[in-house]
């Protein structure tokens, strides 16, 4: 199973920020006039222009925000925070430790679809030059992150997920329902988040179990078989998010966005410039060599102590059809029933080679929709200067609007693949579209404006060989799984 499913809530007990707005004439506010102005708190409406934030109690103006950064690449979410306090509010509170805290809010742009990010944050570093405060946030669940001495028994690491989620109130869920990596667990005097950072570098324990876990904006421990996840082809109907019919920068009570659920496709295509899924800007990070090509496998030698011998490992990228074991030179130990060293390994090599070359996309307001784990479908145009010409496309290919279709790379539509080039000066870059999975999400404010930066990465099957045709590079065989059509993390 692919896809990520929540199997508990979080039950934490979150404080909130209310928002009163300012009262205004009926001639100032036209068509947006709001007869008792007074009695109107936050709404979804009014809140999603703006990152909500409060130090311990008490309310930053959005006005004087700087900086602000929000984001989900390790294992918890990380907070960083500059804004200008006029009236030295904050220089009370300019001391690091449990007793100051950040409550962060992020709220959806309409109603009914996704939940809103509520996240409270320790204050781990806090400076103040000048009336200028910058402030560095650890994540604060204090259960989560308090020391004890436990023995837990004898369990594996999705037993370990679920009894550290009960016991801490956070949410869980998964896309692993049952592993192989059983193992007496104790909680030595750290903290659960230790513990799972700790016992993380010895579960799965196979080639095709790479697991991975991080807590996500909504109070979720994720555990995900990334191999799994990242190998698997989702279907557009495994990819439908909920957006707004346009970038809207000045939302009003009598001006509502109406939401509308379509297939992920991110574009950088100036002809879909207003709609939430287009591509502001992307780049290339850490390129391993060529761009296309194929097969970053890596062999590690691991002693088997049912068969009593050393084995070559080969821990595959998507592309080699099976793994390959030989006899090989003594290279280690192992105690126990459980192979830690070779668990060890598997992952540590995964990680690394999908870490190797990612593909970072801006998009200018927050989707809450997608997340890391999530799968998106990536159309990128090398010269996309003309609106007509794109349109046309569009029109040839029996779509109105692509980012509100369920046509995706991997299929056909009347017989020709999708988004086709050839189309003077509209041509696909095919090495760079295609299917991602998210590895990391970032959310930054600043200046007025959003900007939602997401971290992909795909394995090397899957990207474009230029030696083969367009229709054979989207009908290549892969050994991945097809994803099913649950629901994710974040949902309805």
């Amino acid at each position: 199973m692919a896809q990520i499913e929540v199997e508990i809530d979080p039950v934490l007990k979150k404080k909130s920020i209310e928002m009163q707005l300012v009262a205004s004439s009926k001639e100032e506010a036209g068509g947006s006039y709001i007869k008792n102005q007074n009695d109107v708190q936050q709404t979804s409406i009014f809140g999603v222009l703006v990152p909500l934030i409060k130090i311990n109690n008490t309310v930053i103006d959005f006005m004087e925000i700087e900086e602000f950064t929000l984001r989900s690449r390790g294992p918890l979410p990380e907070l960083s925070l500059s804004f200008y306090d006029h009236f030295n509010l904050i220089e009370n509170f300019s001391t690091p430790g449990n007793d100051n805290y950040v409550l962060v809010q992020i709220i959806p742009p309409f109603d009914n679809a996704y939940k809103k990010i509520n996240l409270e944050f320790y204050i781990s570093d806090i400076s103040i030059t000048n009336k200028f405060v910058s402030i560095v946030g650890i994540y604060k669940v204090p259960e989560f992150l308090s020391s004890r001495f436990k023995s837990l028994g004898y369990m594996d690491t999705h037993e370990l997920c679920r009894e550290i989620s009960t016991e801490t109130g956070l949410g869980f869920a998964s896309n692993v329902k049952e592993c192989s990596d059983a193992r007496w667990v104790y909680c030595d005097h750290i903290s659960y988040n230790d513990l799972l950072r700790r016992e993380i570098r010895f579960s799965g324990g196979k080639t095709t179990e790479i697991f991975d876990w991080w807590v996500d904006f909504w109070d979720y421990i994720n555990l995900v078989n990334i191999y799994e996840r990242y190998n698997s082809i989702d279907r557009p109907e495994d990819m439908k998010i909920w957006v707004g019919n346009t970038i809207m920068k000045d939302v009003t009570e009598g001006n509502k966005i109406t939401p509308f659920l379509t297939h992920c496709i991110l574009t950088n295509s100036k002809a879909f410039s207003s709609e939430d899924l287009t591509i502001v800007n992307y780049s290339i990070v850490n390129p391993s060599g060529s761009q296309v090509g194929q097969g970053t496998d890596k062999v590690y030698s691991i002693y088997d102590k049912e068969l009593g011998e050393y084995k070559d490992v080969l821990i595959q990228d998507g592309d080699v059809q099976q793994d390959i074991f030989r006899k090989y030179e003594y290279v280690g130990e192992t105690y126990g029933e459980y192979n830690y060293l070779l668990s060890e390994k598997l992952r540590n090599a995964y990680l690394q080679k999908i870490n190797t070359e990612t593909l970072e996309v801006t998009l200018a307001n927050p989707l809450l929709g997608i997340t890391r784990g999530s799968k998106v479908d990536v159309v990128i145009y090398d010269d996309d200067t003309n609106f007509n010409i794109a349109q046309s496309l569009a029109d040839e290919i029996g779509v109105a609007n692509p980012t509100n279709s369920n046509i995706s790379l991997n299929e056909e539509a009347d017989g020709e693949p999708p988004f086709d080039d050839g189309y003077g000066g509209f041509h696909i870059k095919k090495q760079l579209s295609g299917q991602y999975y998210v590895l990391g999400v970032e959310i930054n404010y600043s200046d007025g404006n959003w900007e939602n930066v997401l971290t992909l990465a795909r394995p090397a099957s899957s990207k474009y060989n230029p030696l083969l045709s367009l229709e054979d590079n989207t009908n290549q065989p892969r050994q991945a799984t097809q994803g099913s059509t649950e629901q994710t993390t974040v949902g309805l």
